[in-house]
C-alpha cells in the first residue's frame, strides 16, 4: 500500500486486527523486513510496517530523524484512531525517539532496539 505525504510516497504493509502497532525499519529499510514478525503479531495487533522514504520514493533526500518521524506521524494520523505502540530498530529506533520526543501524546508505547548512537564519557 502507499500513502503520499507532502508529495513523497511512503509504502507500508498492513495486516491483522487489534491494538495498533507501527514497525519502523532502519536506514533505507523496506517493510518486507518485518514479514515474519508481522505475521506472528497480526493475530493480536493491527500491524503497519513502514518502508523508508528512500525505498518508497527511490530517491535520495533528507535523512534527518525529524523527516522520518514526520513520515511516521503522517501514517499514524492517516491510519490509526488511537496512538500506536511503535517499534523501531537501528535508524528506525532514532526515528521512534524523535517521534516520542516531539509528539509523546501520539505514541502509546515505544520500543527502541539498537539505536545507532554514540556518547562520550565526561571526565571530571
Amino acid at each position: 500500500m502507499r500513502l503520499t505525504l507532502d508529495g513523497t510516497p511512503i509504502d507500508y504493509q498492513e495486516r491483522g486486527d487489534g491494538p495498533p502497532l507501527l514497525l519502523l525499519p532502519g536506514g533505507a529499510g523496506h517493510a518486507d523486513i518485518f514479514d515474519g514478525l508481522a505475521a506472528h503479531l497480526a493475530d493480536h495487533y493491527r500491524v503497519v510496517a513502514r518502508s523508508s522514504r528512500l525505498v518508497s520514493a527511490r530517491q535520495n533526500g533528507d535523512q534527518h530523524p525529524r523527516v522520518y518521524a514526520e513520515d511516521a506521524l503522517g501514517l499514524i494520523d492517516a491510519l490509526f484512531d488511537e496512538p500506536p505502540a511503535v517499534f523501531g530498530f537501528s535508524a528506525g529506533a532514532i526515528t521512534t525517539l524523535d517521534l516520542l520526543a516531539r509528539h509523546p501524546e501520539r505514541v502509546r508505547l515505544a520500543v527502541v532496539h539498537e539505536p545507532p548512537v554514540a556518547w562520550t564519557k565526561r571526565r571530571g
